[in-house]
């Protein structure tokens, strides 16, 4: 009947981490090398692994229209977007921008970007610009333009009173002034910022910011002492964010690794006694390899399937931590219970094993499939996310099963040897361990015995 097969079943389970139990307790040193070397092996294809800081290939789902014509010009094209950098002039003195004299140094700036600025190999924006077609002329538009980018027609239109009906020919003006104010009439008043933009090819993005910087430094800071400028100038590019948030997650690795370590400690703590026998603190650092070989594994599969990396990504190693660390106590709350109550060596692996490891795979196999469920989602950030977490708590679970288990069996012949480390000589003076003299639970914190 449906029951019997159920019960089938799990003691085919029960009994594959019996035997599970009884070949890591026989062969430790053998399993903690295997599971290092898949690791490795599996955390190596983080080196071809990207990362993705690009909020519309983050966000904008992969099935809508715009991201597929998106596509096919990129496919067709090189690129579907350009390199933006825009420059935001103000006046110093807080006042309209639509002055001669404001006018007049946006002018400076822009012809010293696109026709005087040059960069180390002599190269300037005529060569970095955006362009419709090669033979056209380089992609840029502003206020300027309805001066027809030339001083003396600036001059011109301030002594005759035109200077504001030309600004206000340029349609749609809110996107060439920025904090434009109307009057009744909707006649221009004042505005509050000029922005120049300049189109680049995104690979040429970072050479342009450098030389158009250039040109900004020479005018305002270099050889500029007895000139008096009236604009404040700030820039901003289409990759800003992206930069900024490239640059938060290299600050915050430390941070990262040292809150993944504090919370390690706390379990090497709680495992702590006086002596040096009966202690399984290496126990805790255990935990730690296989935090980092688990993160390490999931980031090295994204890089093998070719799946890129996001910033959600880097959130999966704290809940990561958290779950290996209660699949480590399960194990190891078993185990204790089997020495406590004097079980033979031989024995005390595969029947902790037999107990915990339904509880752990049951719970890791639903946390993977309910991370694995997010491939099926159509946002790319979300979809790399859990993805990486899938592998994340994968190899969490195979590791506690293998190498924890591994690193406990070792543990226990150091206690049963009368060692305070596996490699140090026995302690005569020390009381052989035995179930009497145990600790009653293996969740009591030890570290209360320094306060007594």
């Amino acid at each position: 009947n449906k029951k019997g097969r159920t019960d089938m079943f799990v003691e085919t389970i029960d009994r594959g981490f019996e035997n599970l139990g009884r070949f890591v307790a026989k062969n430790p040193v053998r399993v903690i090398i295997a599971s290092l070397a898949l690791s490795v092996i599996a955390g190596a294809g983080v080196t071809k692994l990207s990362l993705e800081t690009d909020t519309v290939k983050l966000w904008v789902p992969t099935s809508v229209s715009a991201t597929k014509r998106r596509n096919i010009l990129t496919e067709n094209y090189g690129s579907s977007t350009t390199g933006l950098v825009k420059y935001i002039l103000t006046a110093k003195d807080g006042g309209s921008i639509s002055r001669e004299s404001i006018l007049l140094e946006a002018l400076e700036i822009h012809q010293k970007i696109t026709t005087e600025v040059k960069d180390e190999d002599g190269k300037g924006f005529q060569s970095y610009c955006n362009r419709p077609t090669p033979s056209s002329d380089c992609f840029f538009d502003n206020i300027l333009s309805v001066f027809d980018y030339d001083e003396d027609v600036i001059r011109a239109s301030a002594s005759n009173g035109t200077l504001i009906s030309k600004i206000e020919s340029k349609k749609p003006l809110k996107i060439f002034l920025f904090g434009a104010e109307y009057d009744d009439n909707f006649s221009l008043l004042t505005a509050k910022a000029i922005p120049l933009t300049y189109s680049t090819a995104p690979e040429y993005l970072e050479t342009s910011v450098e030389f158009i910087g250039s040109a900004i430094d020479d005018i305002y800071w270099k050889a500029q002492d007895d000139i008096t400028r009236k604009t404040d100038v700030f820039v901003t590019t289409s990759r800003s964010i992206d930069d900024e948030v490239t640059r938060l997650i290299g600050n915050d690795s430390f941070l990262f690794a040292l809150s993944i370590l504090a919370i390690v400690l706390v379990l090497a703590g709680s495992l702590f006694t006086r002596s040096l026998v009966t202690s399984r603190s290496t126990l805790g650092m255990s935990a730690l390899l296989i935090i980092i070989l688990s993160i390490a594994f999931s980031f090295g599969m994204m890089g093998w399937c070719g799946i890129e990396a996001n910033t959600l990504c880097f959130i999966s190693p704290f809940v990561v931590t958290g779950v290996s660390v209660d699949d480590i106590i399960i194990v190891l709350e078993f185990f204790q219970r089997e020495v406590d109550k004097g079980t033979p060596a031989v024995e005390r692996m595969p029947i902790a094993l037999r107990q915990a490891g339904s509880s752990i795979t049951l719970t890791s196999i639903s946390t993977v499939v309910a991370f694995a469920s997010a491939a099926l989602v159509d946002i790319p950030g979300v979809k790399s996310f859990g993805l990486c977490a899938m592998f994340s708590f994968l190899w969490v679970y195979v590791l506690t099963c293998t190498m924890f288990v591994a690193f406990l069996a070792l543990d226990q012949r150091r206690m049963d040897q009368g060692r305070g480390c596996l490699f140090c000589q026995k302690n005569e003076q020390e009381v052989p361990v035995t179930p009497s003299r145990r600790r009653r639970s293996s969740y009591a914190l030890p570290l209360q015995d320094i306060f007594k």
